[in-house]
């Protein structure tokens, strides 16, 4: 349910959801954990932002290749219609 009402809060804000993987929910119980038992908020808000600011370089990496094999892909388009051109003038 802290989730929920989270990443609830966050999309007021604007902000992404935050997304806790299998492999970090080891790492998120034991900042809830912590911030239960010490009464403070820190241990938690740091997991939120460091699994937040992980995801979005996550997904502008994603991006820039996507962006990267796109113009690749126009560059071989038209060194093969180039090459079209070329052969048949040859002709």
């Amino acid at each position: 349910m802290g989730r929920i009402l989270s990443n609830f809060i966050l999309a007021q804000k604007g902000h992404p959801p935050v997304i806790v993987l299998d492999k970090n929910k080891k790492d998120y119980v034991n900042a809830l954990t912590a911030s239960h038992k010490h009464r403070d908020m820190t241990p938690i808000v740091s997991f939120f932002f460091t699994t937040s600011i992980k995801r979005m370089k996550a997904e502008i990496e994603q991006k820039i290749n996507l962006t990267e094999n796109f113009f690749i892909g126009i560059k071989e388009e038209n060194n093969v219609n180039e090459e079209k051109k070329s052969f048949g003038r040859k002709r």
